[in-house]
């Protein structure tokens, strides 16, 4: 964890922007309101939520809990197509209830434009698939994004994400994490 907040810190010293992710469980929802706090005091501009568990319905509680409701935190404002509330004038809570398949299916039509960076500097390809197409240990940031353009363009990957999208059996190995071959990227 430690690791992860150095790693927070060290994109926002130089002024870049953060965004922190929030999966809910039933085993972490409780923990929602302790790494809201978390990520305003790492300097994030926006906490980023849904429903992205096989329980489907987890990110709802969260939604509805005081992260959202309780008038101390903040008011409610509509961004977009996404419900947004913002928590204060620098940290805005966005829940977007899709499925893992949902969001996997938007992917494909248009990759995020943001790298998902695990603690050891790894960047994966997308958060329901094990492939890691970069390491920020070994190459620039720049290289990175080039590795992950790149992966978004392989057919395996392509692949994959389909057979993720058409059984969820998939997903239980998104955190078994496999290196991309050098040439896959």
């Amino acid at each position: 964890m430690r690791s992860a907040h150095a790693a927070c810190r060290a994109a926002r010293t130089p002024g870049l922007p953060l965004e922190v992710t929030f999966a809910p469980t039933r085993l972490n929802i409780h923990e929602a309101q302790a790494v809201i706090a978390r990520a305003r005091e790492l300097g994030a501009f926006r906490f980023n939520t849904g429903t992205t568990d096989a329980h489907r319905n987890c990110g709802a509680p969260l939604a509805e809990s005081g992260a959202c409701a309780n008038r101390s935190i903040g008011t409610s404002s509509q961004r977009s197509s996404r419900e947004a509330r913002v928590l204060e004038p620098s940290l805005e809570l966005c829940y977007v209830p899709t499925s893992i398949e949902d969001g996997l299916r938007a992917t494909l039509k248009e990759p995020p434009a943001t790298l998902l960076v695990l603690p050891n500097g790894w960047v994966k390809v997308a958060a329901a698939l094990p492939d890691i197409c970069a390491d920020l240990r070994r190459m620039t940031l720049v290289e990175a994004w080039q590795a992950y353009r790149r992966a978004w363009r392989n057919e395996a990957i392509r692949a994959a994400t389909c057979r993720a999208i058409d059984d969820e059996s998939h997903h239980a190995a998104a955190n078994t994490w496999r290196l991309l071959p050098v040439a896959a990227v």
